[in-house]
């Protein structure tokens, strides 16, 4: 795989997580998340990888 199609991969992954997560969206549009929001995004994500 070329790190091209690779970047595209992951550029893919991450628009798909920040379209699942209210967290993520507000984040991505320059919005300060709250310490419990950062703890339950962690959790969510760590969850979602096993």
């Amino acid at each position: 795989m070329t790190t091209s199609a690779y970047r595209g991969r992951i550029e893919a992954y991450v628009r798909a997580l920040i379209e699942d997560n209210d967290v993520l969206r507000r984040m991505a549009e320059g919005e300060e998340p709250t310490e419990d929001e950062l703890h339950a995004l962690a959790e969510g994500l760590v969850a979602r990888k096993a």
